[in-house]
Formats: C-alpha cells, structure tokens, sequence
C-alpha cells in the first residue's frame, strides 16, 4: 500500500509538470537553438536507436545491465543495502534492503537517461560540450536511452506493476519529459540553456 501512495504522489507531480517542462524545452530549441546543432543532434539520436537495436540483437546483456545498474545506483543513493544483482540477455534482477523509495528505485531506469548523463560528464571533464562532436555524442546516447526506456517501459514490467500500472505509467512519462529534455537542452545549449529553461517553467507558476 505505501508503494502505491508514493508512486500516486510521484504520479501528481511529474504528471502534472513534465507536459509543462516538454513544451516549453521544444520552444526554447525553436527560439534559441540553431538549426545546425538541432540537426547534428537529431541524426545522431537516430544513430542512438539503431544502436539500440543492434546491442539487442548482438549483445542484449549490455541494455540488461544497465537497466540494473539504475536500479542499482538509485537504491545506493537512497541508502538501500545492495544484496543482489543478476543481468543476462533480456532478464535481470536486483535485490536491495528495507528502506523508503522503492518506487523510485523500480521506475528509475524508465526516467533516468544515465548513458547520455555519462557522456556529458566526459564532455565537460575532457572537451566542451559546444563542440559538435559532443553534440553528436550526446544525441547518440540520448537517442538509445530514450528508444531502451520506451522499449523497457512495458505493462508486464513487475517494477512498473508494483506501484499500479496507471499511476506507474504518468509518472514515468512525466518524470521522463524533465530529464530527457533536461540532458537533450544541455547538449545542444550547456548550462545557460537549461537555466533559462527553467526560468520559462517558473513563469507557467
């Protein structure tokens, strides 16, 4: 029962506010961004679905354990003792102790983009994410992570069961619409992008 209320919780404030931060980080690409570095990263997040294919197809371990490691990593955070982890091709499973948050912990690998978070970090610790070639990184590992949640986020998923698949489901959406659009606005404009980003969400207050 306290997993469904928290994950109704979840549910009200990503569901409610990820359609406002989505609209208004199109807008802002519209206004702002050019239409070269838009382009750079759109034909690189579609190179990020054809990546996603091919690891299913060639070495469906990798998406596995990646999608456990989010699981993993938030249940750390969160201070939840890791007791287990098991990836194979298609199938995974992670164990943590008692402790609050499960609900973030089963929804984060729909709602984190942990790859392209990864490639940003790299871009900025080794280069500038202005350069084109970070924004081409950046789209690729946005494109797999978007086309790997979208293909995780199914109704027979236990983690999205848990907390009721309706519920489950508005907050993944939500929750995705801020950190997709988050990473994606960062790789195309850095730091003074997201910032007016969300100023512009502030306003809708």
């Amino acid at each position: 029962m306290r997993d469904r209320i928290q994950t109704a919780i979840l549910a009200l404030l990503l569901g409610t506010t990820g359609p406002v931060a989505l609209i208004e980080s199109v807008q802002l690409n519209i206004e702002v961004v050019g239409e070269t570095r838009t382009l750079v990263f759109a034909l690189a997040a579609l190179m990020g679905v054809a990546l996603n294919r091919l690891l299913q197809h060639r070495l469906p371990v990798l998406p596995t354990l990646e999608h456990e490691l989010t699981h993993l990593l938030v249940a750390t955070a969160l201070l939840r003792k890791p007791l287990e982890l098991r990836a194979g091709p298609g199938t995974g499973h992670v164990l943590f102790g008692p402790g609050w948050g499960t609900p973030l912990i089963l929804l984060a690998p729909y709602v984190l983009p942990t790859v392209p978070v990864v490639v940003l970090a790299l871009s900025l610790a080794f280069g500038t994410s202005d350069q084109l070639s970070w924004v081409s990184a950046i789209g690729v590992a946005w494109g797999y992570q978007l086309t790997r949640a979208a293909y995780d986020a199914r109704p027979h998923q236990s983690d999205l069961r848990t907390g009721g698949l309706v519920p489950s489901a508005i907050a993944v959406g939500g929750g995705a619409s801020w950190t997709f659009a988050a990473v994606a606005l960062f790789g195309l404009g850095g730091t003074p992008l997201v910032q007016r980003w969300l100023t512009e969400i502030l306003a809708w207050v």
